[in-house]
């Protein structure tokens, strides 16, 4: 079977759970329309959440892991799109009552941990990460200096070996998730194959935003 990049997959539903109207939680780790919400984060006045750039202009984002429940829209505000990184900060509404809090969904998809500060880690340490299709997931850190070379891995240019390569599972989906060391913010979920992920260093945050933590 060929690898899957951890792109967006197709999303078809009968019915949105009523959303906009009422306020709202952010944290990483909860589920997107497409993808899953990496860190809570602010940019300027503006709050919100990182996640991959890839996963387009808006998005909705809900309480918890499964994607159910009162939704906001977000939108993707600020990127670090390109050779080096693919990480977006998606905004939510301010003044409705939405608010950011500095925990995620690891381990647990039920009782969310606190984001410890970010880490810049070496090869072969355990990183963990959580993506709304395939859960919470663990491996081996391979390569500090991975080269994504999938179709429309570094859109308009060729990646550099900046990435992340991790010996965890992954499935589309999971693009934009949280990557930890411990409960240490390490990554942004970009993409992978069968068997192994790739996540953007989490220094790489686009210029003027900030993880919350």
């Amino acid at each position: 079977m060929k690898d899957r990049t951890g792109f967006p997959e197709v999303v078809l539903k009968h019915l949105q759970d009523a959303g906009g109207d009422s306020a709202l939680t952010v944290r990483g780790g909860v589920a997107m329309t497409s993808c899953t919400a990496g860190f809570s984060a602010k940019n300027g006045s503006a709050i919100g959440y990182f996640s991959a750039a890839h996963c387009g202009q808006t998005q909705n984002i809900y309480p918890n892991t499964a994607g159910t429940g009162v939704w906001e829209t977000s939108t993707r505000q600020a990127q670090n799109y390109g050779a080096n990184a693919d990480i977006a900060f998606y905004s939510v509404a301010v003044g409705t009552g939405n608010s950011i809090s500095n925990t995620f969904y690891g381990s647990s998809s039920s009782s969310p941990t606190i984001v410890g500060g970010p880490q810049d880690v070496p090869e072969g340490i355990t990183a963990c990460h959580r993506g709304k299709t395939t859960g919470w997931k663990c491996g081996t850190i391979t390569s500090i200096a991975y080269k994504p070379t999938w179709s429309g891995a570094c859109p308009g240019t060729t990646c550099n070996s900046v990435f992340v390569r991790v010996s965890a599972d992954q499935a589309g989906g999971d693009s934009g998730g949280p990557w930890v060391n411990g409960s240490n913010a390490i990554g942004i979920h970009k993409g992978g194959g069968s068997g192994w992920s790739v996540y953007s260093k989490i220094y790489r945050i686009p210029s003027g935003t900030t993880l919350y933590y």
